[in-house]
Order: structure tokens, then sequence, then C-alpha cells
């Protein structure tokens, strides 16, 4: 039987791309995947610039080029679908000035068939299953076009996806509803953009909608929200996705277009806060599978392959050291750490304190302040848009010079931003103290009947600020490998 020195389960963008750089440099790499190919991903699809930069320095640019996809460099917000502001994606040096939305059915493909020329042994129709170490390696047992097999290897890695057999046979499988984003996708057919289109609604909110233009006459629609408060709040995201469509076929309609939305495909996101160590003894885990996923944006293509990339450098050593323990393989958990942590932790720590509903008031207010500085400071405007559009570490949102931006306004400005457009004078003040009452007794009854869960709330936050406040004062590098 082969012996592999790596068997990589799942050929998506985070498998593919470390099949691409260990089989380049003469490494035996089997790359199983599930499905045959060309296939399939219910996926978002958006790629940032650094995405794509990272694509071509596997070899995929010429690839990714002629698919044509519309090059996105602007982006509207929504809320309510009322329009709140419209930015352009910043440049930043050495990046693409655009990013894509690729169909993963064409961009894994291209990532697969890249991986085939670079040396890698391919098997398709092969589902990993689990494995187990032996002395020398480890025993990978699988289905391949459904018949059990086994295959070995010095190393498995797991790039199989939310639901990996490799993390649930390595006891790493994360199901925490924090950290659990549920999704629909569906492609429209017949609606030509060159913008993507952010969309939140109250009701849902932090929960959002987006459309993403794939190329002219097709989008990539779809919502998604955090598990944990949707099931809290009793929500219905299939209610949340229909209000999307009507958002879709009201915006076609305005440009005299027809839209056909395609069949809707659910998912669940594992985001980078649920992401444990990502190695064991003789294995890493990748991609989503490891929690790759930006917290804020839901962008996982981009992170998987840079954890790929990350991966690489730890399975070099391990193979120059000859050593595989869960002890050597550990300094891969201290290479994502610092590459990651200081701008995936500040997301995470964003989305766990908008979890808690019972603050919905405070975290609307804060939206549209934010969203109003937007529109009348071009300098935050492109730094809270370079954060969402992938080209700006989200660390740049936490300055004093972007706090004092989003502070530093007239009157009129705050009765926009906190009163929705209350009436000037007495009355409007009478609306506004109306309000906070009835947010304080509405408050005062959620410390009163929920209040287990909101002091258990309340020390997660303390903690992740904590932990955030620590990696900054030791110094440790931001900028990462």
């Amino acid at each position: 039987m082969t012996v592999y020195d790596a068997v990589i389960a799942g050929a998506g963008p985070a498998g593919s791309a470390l099949a691409i750089e260990l089989a380049s440099e003469g490494y035996s790499v089997l790359l199983c995947d599930a499905a045959r190919f060309p296939r399939d991903k219910v996926c978002g699809d958006y790629v940032s610039p650094r995405g794509l930069a990272r694509l071509a320095a596997l070899g995929c640019g010429e690839a990714i080029g002629r698919l044509e996809c519309t090059p996105i460099r602007k982006s509207r917000l929504y809320l309510n679908r009322d329009h709140l502001v419209s930015g352009v994606l910043p440049r930043v040096a050495g990046l693409p000035a655009h990013g894509h939305a690729i169909p993963r059915k064409e961009l894994d493909d291209i990532l697969f068939r890249r991986a085939i020329r670079a040396g890698a042994v391919v098997r398709e129709s092969c589902r990993v299953t689990g494995f187990e170490v032996t002395a020398r390696g480890v025993h990978v047992s699988a289905t391949h076009e459904g018949k059990a097999c086994r295959v070995e290897g010095r190393l498995v890695v797991g790039a199989d996806g939310a639901t990996s057999a490799v993390a649930n046979a390595a006891g790493l499988r994360m199901n925490d509803p924090r950290y659990t984003l549920a999704s629909i996708r569906a492609y429209a057919h017949g609606l030509t953009l060159d913008h993507t289109l952010m969309y939140f609604d109250e009701k849902y909110f932090p929960g959002y909608g987006w459309v993403f233009p794939v190329r002219p006459g097709l989008c990539n629609i779809g919502v998604g929200m955090v598990s944990e408060p949707l099931v809290r709040s009793g929500l219905k995201l299939g209610d949340f996705y229909a209000k999307l469509t009507r958002l879709v076929h009201h915006l076609a309609g305005a440009k005299g277009a027809r839209v056909e939305i395609g069949p809707q495909r659910g998912w669940p996101i594992r985001s980078y806060g649920g992401a444990t160590e990502n190695h064991f003894e003789r294995g890493l885990l990748i991609g989503e599978a490891g929690c790759f996923v930006d917290p804020i944006n839901g962008e996982g293509i981009p992170l998987a392959l840079s954890s790929a990339h990350v991966a690489a450098r730890t399975v070099r050593a391990a193979f120059q050291e000859g050593r595989f323990g869960k002890g050597f393989l550990a300094r891969y958990e201290a290479d994502f750490r610092a590459r990651f942590d200081p701008d995936l932790g500040i997301s995470d720590l964003a989305v766990t304190m908008i979890r808690n509903r019972h603050l919905l008031p405070v975290w609307l207010a804060i939206f549209r302040t934010m969203s109003l500085t937007a529109q009348k400071d071009a300098r935050y405007a492109e730094v809270t848009g370079g954060i969402l559009g992938g080209v700006i570490p989200a660390r740049e949102a936490i300055t004093p010079e972007m706090f004092v931006r989003a502070l530093v306004h007239g009157p009129g400005f705050w009765r926009e931003a906190l009163g929705a457009g209350a009436p000037d004078g007495v009355s409007g003040w009478l609306a506004g103290g109306a309000a906070l009452v009835g947010f304080q007794a509405s408050l005062a009854r959620a410390i009163k009947d929920d209040g287990a869960w909101l002091y258990g709330w309340a020390k997660e936050v303390q903690a992740k600020q904590k932990r955030l406040g620590i990696a900054a004062l030791r110094g440790l590098s931001f900028g990462g490998p």
C-alpha cells in the first residue's frame, strides 16, 4: 500500500491550496473529496482582494481572469430597505483593486485542477470518515465510490468543511451555537449589478443579507445569522430570506428587469470564535474544518487559503525534523493565532456583544451612527468599508482617531442617529425620553427573566476584552507570517 506524506480530506479552497503547496515541493499528497468535479458548494462566493492575491500566488490567476466575473469595487448598505450608505473599496498596495464573487463550482474546480498539475494524487467520490493514529503514521478510513477503503499517510489534514469527519475523529469538531451561523443561499438570474448589497433588518439583527454580483445577469443572494440569537428569539431564517428576495425583485423592477431566483440551499458556517487548537497527533485542521471564517462578514474563502498557507509551514517543519506529535504540531496554533487573532479576535468580540438582543436598541444606534459617519467622513468610510471588504485589518476600527471621528458630531447628526428622525424641540425630547424609559423597562425585565444568560454573556465579553488587551500589551506581532 502506498504511504502518502499527507492525506488531505476535502478538495475545497483550503485542501486544494495546501495540496498545491506541498505537491509543488515534492511531497506525496493524496487529495480526497466526497464529490466529483466540477461540483457546487453552498457559499456566498465572495473573494476579497487578499483572496485573489493568494489565488494568483498559487498559480490560478489566469484561470480566474478567464471567468470574467464582475469586478466588485463598490457596496451599498441597507437597513429595513432604507439605503444608509454607499462606499468604494479602498486601494491597498500590492492587492487587486477589486474583489470577485466566484461560484464555488468554478473556483474549486480551478484549484482542484491546479493541484493535479502540481503533482497531487486525487480521489474523487472518496469521503473520508475517520482516522487512526499508528506507530508509523495514520490509517485514514473512507468510502470510495460507495465501497469502504483505507489509505495510509504520515499526516492527515482535515479540510472537509463545517461537518468535518476529521475534526470529529480528533475530538475537535465545534458545534457551539454562539459561533455557528445558519445560512441560506440562491442564485438570482436576470439581475445585473456593479456593486455588492448588504441588507440588515431590525427584526433579524445581527443577521444580514447579501447580494453579490457574479457576472452580468447573475447574482449570489443569501442571508445568515448566528444560531444562538436566532433560536433564542424564535426567529425563522426562511422569513428573513423571503424579505431579501422581495428586495431583490424590487431592485430588478426598478431597472426594468425580471429576476428568476434559483433553488435555495442552507448550510452551517463555523466562525473563528469557535476555533480551538486545530492540531492533534499526526494531523491538522484547515479552512472551515478549523473554523477559519470571519465572524463579522462570514467570509471564508480567503481565510481558507491563508490557513492552508500557514499550515504548510508547520508541515514542512514536521518533515524536516521527522516529528509529527501533537506537541510539535502545536506550532501551527502559535502561527495561526499570531496571524489571525489580532483581527478576527476583534471581529469575534464585536459579534459576541451584538448577540445580546436585549440591547438591540443600543446596537442599532451604534450601527446608524457608524453608517451616518461614513456618509460624511471619507476617511471613516474608507476604513470601515475596507474592513467589510477584507482589505483593511479590523484593528484599524478601534484606534483613537476612529473613535473621535465616530463621536464628534453636531446635535442634528445625533437626532438622526439616535432618534431615527424624531422631531425637533420639546416633542422630540419627549419622544426620546419615552423611548429611553421603554428600553430601561425592557432591560429590567430581561435581567429578571434572563439574568443567568446575561451574566454568562457579560463574563464572556469581559474575558475576550481582557485577552485582546493582554495581546496588545505584550506587543505580539500583528502582521503575522
